[in-house]
């Protein structure tokens, strides 16, 4: 993880997407670096999450973050379980969007 000033960057396997070591590496970073738009690198993207767990983390997410959340899939396009996971977040209250590419996604959050 890094804090790059304008946000925070954290780098994962896509494996970590489908485990609650996730959400302890999400807060983790928040706790370190502090209240940032938060950009999440899978670099492992081929790995799908199960729709439970895509519920899980959005719910989760929204119970922790309170800034915007930027998911890049390396280059794979979202799913809708990948959708799923940025609509139980948003409903929540914290903006979650997952991106084929990092430029869309930086562009999104907003930061360089």
């Amino acid at each position: 993880m890094f804090d790059r000033g304008s946000h925070i960057e954290v780098v994962i396997g896509g494996a970590e997407l489908r485990r609650p070591g996730f959400i302890r590496l999400v807060d983790d970073a928040l706790a370190r670096f502090g209240r940032k738009p938060l950009l999440v690198v899978c670099d492992a993207p081929a790995e799908r999450v199960e729709y439970l767990q895509a519920y899980d983390n959005g719910m989760k997410l929204a119970s922790i973050v309170r800034t915007r959340v930027a998911i890049v899939l390396g280059g794979r396009d979202p799913t809708d379980v990948d959708r799923l996971t940025d609509l139980a977040a948003t409903n929540r209250g914290t903006q979650v969007r997952s991106f084929r590419d990092l430029p869309a996604a930086k562009a999104w959050l907003g930061v360089d």
